[in-house]
């Protein structure tokens, strides 16, 4: 069965949201193991604007057996334990606020997060992960954009390891 997908949008003024949801079904079949399990996810996310130049940007999702659809394949969809499929749970979230500092400047702040359940998964996968991050970008003259960006995160495995990182990002772009 393919997956299907579902999402009501809502837009009042400038402001929009959404609420979505999924619905899987999870299979391994080799030799004489044949396992089954259904899993589900929702979703909901919004803009709230409140001017031209600033908004408040998020998201949540959770659900099981949905990991390929959150975080870059944070966490598998399903893992394979003494024959029986193990559907790992996943929540995640972002949110981020924007500001124009003037027509041609503006900044961003952003925080994002995702956690798994075990559920059947190794001491060695992802646990958690968190980042957040602030940028600056300037348009000097109209086609060219310049900016830098910090990020700072870190993640965790079952098994208590840890690590982090810290990056510094710079852009230039100029349209033609």
């Amino acid at each position: 069965m393919p997956d299907v997908v579902g999402r009501l949008n809502l837009t009042r003024g400038s402001n929009q949201f959404s609420l979505a949801g999924v619905v899987r079904q999870l299979n391994y079949e080799q030799g004489a193991v044949n396992a089954e399990e259904t899993g589900f996810g929702l979703s909901a996310a919004g803009k709230i604007v409140f001017d031209p130049r600033n908004d408040l940007r998020f998201m949540v999702s959770g659900g099981e057996g949905i990991g390929r659809y959150l975080g870059l394949g944070f966490a598998p969809d399903a893992v394979l334990v003494a024959g029986d499929l193990q559907v790992p749970s996943v929540l995640s979230g972002f949110v981020s606020l924007r500001h124009g500092w003037s027509p041609r400047t503006r900044s961003t702040v952003s925080y994002a997060m995702i956690e798994v359940d075990r559920d059947g998964l190794p001491a060695t996968a992802s646990e958690s992960s968190w980042s957040a991050s602030a940028n600056l970008f300037f348009e000097p003259t109209s086609g060219l954009l310049l900016g830098a960006e910090y990020r700072y995160a870190e993640r965790e495995l079952f098994n208590g390891l840890d690590g982090a990182l810290s990056r510094l990002h710079l852009v230039a772009k100029q349209n033609f």
